[in-house]
Order: C-alpha cells, then sequence, then structure tokens
C-alpha cells in the first residue's frame, strides 16, 4: 500500500496485477562507436594559497582555548574546565585531521624528488601524530574534571607541560614547517 501512496507502482485494471514501471535505460552509442571514457581527474590534493592562513588561525584559537581552560582552573571553575578542554580537544581535532590530509600529503607529493625535505617533513608528520596521540589521551581523562577533585590537584602542571609541548611545536611548524608549502610547478 505504502508503494502504491508513493507511486513506485500501480495497480492493474485487474485484480491482483501490479506493474512496476520500467527504470530509465542509459543512452546507448550507435553501433560502431565506443563511448568515450571520462576525463581523468588530477589525483592529489591542489595547492590552496589561504591554507597556511588558516593554520595560523587554528594555532591562535588552539591557544586561546588552551588559556581559558588554564583560567578556569586557577579559578576553580572545574565546569567551565570541562567546556573548555571539549572545545579544546573538537579545534585540536579538526587541526590535525586537516594537516594530515591537506598538508602532509600536498607536501608528500610535492618534495617526492627532494630526500632531505621528504625526511623533515616526515618527521614532523610523525613527531605530530605522536603529541596528538598523547594530547588527546590526556584531554579523555579529563573528562568531568568538575566531579574529580582527586584529578584536579594534578591538571593545572601537566596542562602547563602539555600547553609548552604544543606551543614549542607551534612555533617550530610555523618557522620551518609551513614555509615548504607553496604552490609548485
Amino acid at each position: 500500500m505504502f508503494d502504491w501512496l508513493k507511486g513506485k507502482r500501480t495497480r492493474g485494471a485487474s485484480a491482483g496485477i501490479t506493474v512496476t514501471p520500467a527504470l530509465p535505460q542509459p543512452p546507448v552509442p550507435p553501433p560502431g562507436r565506443l563511448a568515450e571514457p571520462a576525463a581523468r581527474q588530477a589525483r592529489g590534493i591542489g595547492y590552496n594559497p589561504d591554507l597556511i592562513g588558516q593554520y595560523h588561525e587554528d594555532h591562535r584559537r588552539l591557544l586561546a582555548l588552551f588559556g581559558q581552560a588554564t583560567a578556569a582552573a586557577q579559578a576553580g571553575q572545574w565546569a567551565g574546565v570541562d567546556a573548555a578542554l571539549q572545545r579544546f580537544r573538537s579545534a585540536l581535532t579538526d587541526h590535525l585531521l586537516s594537516e594530515s590530509i591537506r598538508l602532509y600529503t600536498y607536501l608528500k607529493q610535492q618534495v617526492a624528488g627532494d630526500p632531505e625535505a621528504m625526511a623533515l617533513m616526515k618527521s614532523f608528520a610523525s613527531e605530530m601524530g605522536a603529541i596528538g596521540r598523547v594530547v588527546i589521551g590526556f584531554l579523555d581523562e579529563q573528562k568531568d574534571l568538575e566531579h574529580a577533585p582527586q584529578r584536579q590537584a594534578a591538571f593545572l602542571q601537566a596542562w602547563a607541560d602539555i600547553g609548552r609541548t604544543l606551543g614549542d611545536r607551534i612555533v617550530r611548524e610555523e618557522k620551518t614547517l609551513y614555509p615548504m608549502y607553496r604552490d609548485r610547478p
């Protein structure tokens, strides 16, 4: 009955006969002519002139969120810490995913013939993967700090260590890695 209401089937004049409309068929090329294959698209990641500017903005946002979590913890506002950590985790995850796909993939294809540049890019990617796993793991352990006074006491010191590590990484990315990203012929 629902099929009939949606117009997918129609009942014939005789009782019990159901007619299903034929599906449209793709066009067939005339005899003697083969259909031309679709043009291939370029493989890989293309250059985006706005990408590095977006990453600089991501870094500023991450640092601001880091500061919000720190200030809330120093004030003993653990609900605010929880909220800031959730926003920080989301922003960090988005940034790391974008770098992994858009930056490292592009650089890999662009510096393929330069062993030094490839080694540098791979070391940055590997290091960031390790840092990302540690930071995300830490953030996952800090969920619901508002109701965990035993974790609150240790939070600020561990959070400061993470801040130093991320701050150092941001400086090195912006100074060394990001200048490698440029439009190449």
